[in-house]
C-alpha cells in the first residue's frame, strides 16, 4: 500500500487528469454526438428498439472508480459517455449485435475496443445485460453501448423512471399493458434488491439471509423476462419477504419500497 503523501499526491494528479481529459466539455460533446448518431443508426436498421443517452458520469463517482478498480489508471474509463439500446425481444437483441458489428471497420469509422461482454445473471442476482465498447475515429473517448431487454429493465427501474425513459416512444406499449402481461406484477423492486444485498453484505458477507435475498431477486428477474403465465412471482411473495428480512431494511430501503408500491399503483 501507498504511503500517505504518496497516495494523495496520486489522488490529485489523477482528479486533475479526468477533469483536463475525461471530462474536457469538448471530448464529451464529441462522444455524445457520435453515440446519438451511432444510436440513430442502430435504430434505423433495427425495428422496434429503442435507444436511450445515459447522463454522464461525474467526477466524484469517477475518481471514486479510476482509484479503486482501475489503480488510478484514468484511461481505463471507457463508459463516461454511454447508452442503452431496449429491446422488447431476444431475437431485438441479436440483430442489434449483428448491426453493431456490421458497423465496425473504416467505412463507418467506428471501432471495438475489446469483446463484447455479457453478464451472467448468476452472478448479478438474475439481472444481466450486453455491452460494447466501441471507439470513433478522431474521437479521444470510448463509449458504452449497453444492450438491455425491456422486462429486465421494468424489473430493475423504478415504475416513473421506466415511463418517461423507456416507453417515451409512442411505438412502445404502455406501462399498464406490460404489468397486465405479468399478472399485476409489479416493476422495479429489482435494484432495491441489489441494495438489500449489497448494504447486507458489506456488514456480514457470510450472513446466512444474503442467499434468500439473491434467490428472491433471481426470481424475480426471471419472471418479468419471460412474461409467462406459468412463470408469475406473486405479491403475497413480496409482501413474505417484506417480513422475513424487515430487519434488514434502513430507513431508506423502507422509503423506497413504499415508493415504489405507491407508483406501481400510479400506471394501473
Amino acid at each position: 500500500s501507498l504511503d500517505p503523501v504518496t497516495q494523495e499526491i496520486n489522488i490529485e494528479r489523477m482528479t486533475a487528469a479526468l477533469q483536463a481529459i475525461v471530462l474536457d466539455p469538448t471530448n464529451l460533446k464529441l462522444a455524445e454526438d457520435e453515440l446519438k448518431e451511432f444510436g440513430k443508426y442502430i435504430v434505423s436498421n433495427v425495428s422496434n428498439v429503442t435507444f436511450i443517452l445515459g447522463p454522464s458520469k461525474g467526477i466524484d463517482r469517477l475518481k471514486v472508480k479510476t482509484q479503486v478498480d482501475y489503480k488510478f489508471d484514468y484511461g481505463s474509463n471507457k463508459d463516461v459517455v454511454r447508452c442503452t439500446i431496449v429491446c422488447p425481444e431476444v431475437r431485438d437483441k441479436d440483430k442489434v449485435i449483428t448491426t453493431i458489428k456490421a458497423a465496425l471497420g473504416a467505412e463507418y469509422g467506428i471501432y471495438a475496443v475489446g469483446d463484447i461482454k455479457i453478464k451472467d445473471p448468476a452472478l448479478f442476482l438474475g439481472y444481466s445485460d450486453t455491452t460494447y465498447i466501441i471507439g470513433f475515429y478522431g474521437c479521444k473517448l470510448c463509449v458504452e453501448v449497453q444492450i438491455n431487454n425491456r422486462n429486465l429493465l421494468y424489473a430493475k427501474m423504478k415504475p416513473s423512471s421506466f415511463k418517461q425513459n423507456i416507453l417515451s416512444e409512442p411505438r412502445c406499449k404502455n406501462y399498464s399493458d406490460l404489468r397486465s402481461k405479468l399478472n399485476g406484477l409489479r416493476g422495479g423492486f429489482g435494484h432495491l434488491f441489489y441494495e438489500l444485498h449489497r448494504d447486507l453484505k458489506a456488514k456480514n458477507e457470510d450472513h446466512p439471509d444474503l442467499k434468500g435475498i439473491e434467490l428472491i431477486s433471481t426470481r424475480y428477474y426471471k419472471a418479468c423476462k419471460a412474461c409467462e403465465k406459468e412463470d408469475t412471482f406473486s405479491e403475497i411473495e413480496l409482501n413474505s419477504f417484506r417480513e422475513r428480512y424487515d430487519e434488514h431494511f434502513t430507513e431508506d430501503h423502507s422509503k423506497a419500497w413504499s415508493e415504489l408500491l405507491d407508483d406501481g399503483q400510479l400506471f394501473l
